[in-house]
């Protein structure tokens, strides 16, 4: 389990390090070309923005998908040895 934690920090940081390294080439193709290119890396600069906030959003979803899959995991194991309790007491009366 940390494991599959610590793989997922990493393509984090790997996504965020792409996203920066995008935002760094834009900001530099900006600077060669204004006008023109400053308001489309603007614009791409927006859509990075976007795509970044997604991408948290997916990642929550996820981490909340698989929270609640172990909750209720637990939940059943739980109910599973409480029938088995039950089944135990009635064999006993």
């Amino acid at each position: 389990m940390a494991n599959s934690t610590a793989q997922e920090f990493f393509q984090r940081y790997e996504q965020v390090k792409a996203i920066e390294q995008s935002k760094n080439e834009l900001i530099e193709v900006a600077k060669l070309h204004p006008p023109l290119s400053f308001d489309f890396a603007l614009l791409m600069l927006d859509l990075l923005r976007r795509v970044s906030e997604l991408e948290n959003a997916y990642q929550q979803t996820r981490l909340d998908h698989e929270r609640e899959s172990r909750f209720n995991r637990e939940v059943q194991m739980h109910e599973m040895e409480l029938m088995k309790q039950i089944t135990t007491m009635e064999a006993v009366m």
